[in-house]
This record gives structure tokens, C-alpha cells and sequence, in this order.
């Protein structure tokens, strides 16, 4: 960028020292780096509708259709740091148990954690932890 006056051009510096809109530029670059480290992958969600499901490693988004029945969720054997979604789709007021494998725990405990009609949790496995 610069100030043109007549027969004169003067470039045009920021208090930084920052020359011909490079603080714009630089910005720019950082905010696109962000955006493109920050924007996931389009999820494909499984959708299930029996009354038992284990998940496996390819779940990310799970919607579980419980209007028929009652249902149960294993959870795959915990990898630190993998992150589901589980959402209990169904309302005809069915419950979705959600069980973590062995004896992993799902949100602190070992007992079944209960989904009612709509709701829906997002848990990450940590190895001390389990299921949270």
C-alpha cells in the first residue's frame, strides 16, 4: 500500500514497522493456517437401530435409534484419546445403555451409563479414566 501524492509516492509504514500492508498479509496467513488446522474431516455418522451395537474404531458420530426397543451401546476397548459422539435418537421413551468394554469405566463408573430419548453424550477415552 502506499500514499501517492503528485509525482510522489510514499511508502506507507506502520507504528510496528510493518510496510505495505504486510501486517495484513501476515493475518491473513495466520488466520487461514488456524481455519485449515481447526476444520475437521465431514463425519459420516452410523446410524443404528438394533436393540445391540459395539462400536468400532470408524465411529465418530453415532445415532442410535431406540423408538423399537430399548437398546445397548458396548463401547470398543478404550485408545487414549478417542473422542464419540453418541446420541439417542429415538423418542418413544426407550433408553440407550451404554457400557464401556470390560471393565472400563464410562463417566467414572462401572455400572451402565443411561441415554434417555434425545439426549447425547461426547466422551474421550483417557487410560486412567476410562470413558469421560
Amino acid at each position: 500500500m502506499s500514499v501517492v501524492a503528485p509525482n510522489r509516492s510514499f511508502p506507507f509504514t506502520d507504528k510496528d514497522g510493518y510496510a505495505d500492508g504486510e501486517r495484513v498479509r501476515r493475518w491473513i496467513e495466520e488466520v487461514t493456517r488456524i481455519t485449515n488446522q481447526s476444520a475437521s474431516p465431514s463425519v459420516t455418522p452410523t446410524r443404528v437401530t438394533v436393540a445391540t451395537y459395539t462400536t468400532v474404531s470408524t465411529d465418530e458420530v453415532i445415532f442410535y435409534n431406540t423408538d423399537a426397543q430399548s437398546s445397548a451401546l458396548t463401547l470398543e476397548p478404550g485408545t487414549l484419546g478417542r473422542t464419540m459422539k453418541i446420541i439417542n435418537s429415538g423418542t418413544s421413551g426407550n433408553n440407550l445403555t451404554v457400557d464401556g468394554n470390560a471393565s472400563e469405566k464410562v463417566m467414572g463408573a462401572t455400572a451402565l451409563f443411561t441415554l434417555l430419548d434425545v439426549e447425547s453424550l461426547i466422551i474421550t477415552y483417557d487410560t486412567t479414566d476410562g470413558w469421560m
